[in-house]
């Protein structure tokens, strides 16, 4: 029996995830597997830093900022049927393809179970890695999150190759959230939001279904059953090359956005094992020439 490590050199709690997701994760071949052919992050490069990496190894520039970039260039690319579309409030629309042009704020509200899990996960990693600092507190606690999107064009077709969505609270604009998104096909030929977050060696790959009820609320919804449908993976590049992924089955996330005169009010839940982890509350409404709605 040959035996695959992950990466050697690193941090040991970084290392030991990695090799969780080898010895219980699927094997993969990111040409075949394009929900999953997606940027690894690299040890002890985080947050801009990891951007300029990234332009350096895939030949990239960063386009000067503007209010009009969004996280996607055309929601037709989402391929909802005509039916959605007509439904869909175009608020909601400009949200995605104008993203820069939005303020958001942000309501916190923890199961209470799952705050020391909160404690620990940003102990030991969060704060180190800047991904995934959300707030501690249970009572509703509202903050600005400044909202940045940054379009990464390549160098010689100056064709828009990546976007990133940073997501930081507060004055001290500490990161919440750096990942990069995109739309993807899955196994089953559906579309689906592909939210990409780098860890070192690796990533955590989001795939959210998206879809417009009758009364014209946008839901976006991560959960499923096997390797191949929507929902939460890590994935990690080992010491000999080869590419893993370990689907989380029981970790879902859904997002609800609905409409309300000029804002757009969204709930967003996390869930584990059945149980609700997480609940985010953001208002949303555009910073040119506005006004922040009421509390």
């Amino acid at each position: 029996m040959i035996f695959t490590f992950a990466k050697p050199f690193q941090n040991i709690l970084d290392w030991c995830t990695q090799q969780w997701v080898v010895w219980s994760g699927t094997k993969f071949v990111p040409e075949q597997t394009p929900w999953l052919k997606t940027p690894m992050g690299k040890p002890k490069v985080t947050g801009r830093d990891y951007i300029q990496a990234l332009c350096d190894k895939e030949g990239l520039n960063i386009s000067p900022t503007s209010k009009h970039q969004g996280l996607i260039t055309d929601f037709s690319n989402l391929q909802l049927d005509e039916e959605q579309l007509t439904k869909l409030p175009k608020i909601i629309r400009d949200f995605y393809e104008k993203t820069a042009s939005f303020e958001l704020d942000l309501s916190v509200h923890w199961s209470p179970w799952f705050i020391p899990f909160n404690f620990l996960v940003k102990t030991l990693f969060s704060n180190r890695i800047q991904q995934l600092n959300i707030p501690y507190s249970y009572s509703k606690s509202t903050d600005v999150l400044n909202n940045e999107i940054i379009h990464l064009h390549n160098k010689e077709t100056n064709s828009l190759e990546r976007v990133f969505w940073f997501r930081t609270l507060g004055p001290k604009k500490t990161i919440v959230y750096a990942g990069i998104y995109s739309s993807c096909r899955l196994k089953s030929g559906r579309t689906s939001i592909q939210a990409v977050f780098p860890l070192p060696n690796g990533n955590a790959t989001v795939l959210l279904s998206p879809k417009v009820t009758d009364q014209g609320k946008f839901i976006l919804t991560a959960k499923g059953n096997k390797f191949g449908d929507p929902g939460f993976y890590f994935t990690l590049q080992d010491a000999q090359g080869n590419y893993w992924a370990k689907y989380i089955p029981s970790f879902k996330d859904e997002l609800i956005m609905e409409a309300l005169h000029d804002e757009i009010i969204a709930h967003q839940k996390f869930s584990l094992w059945g149980y609700e982890v997480l609940t985010l509350r953001y208002n949303i409404y555009q910073s040119i020439g506005k006004n922040p709605p009421s509390k």
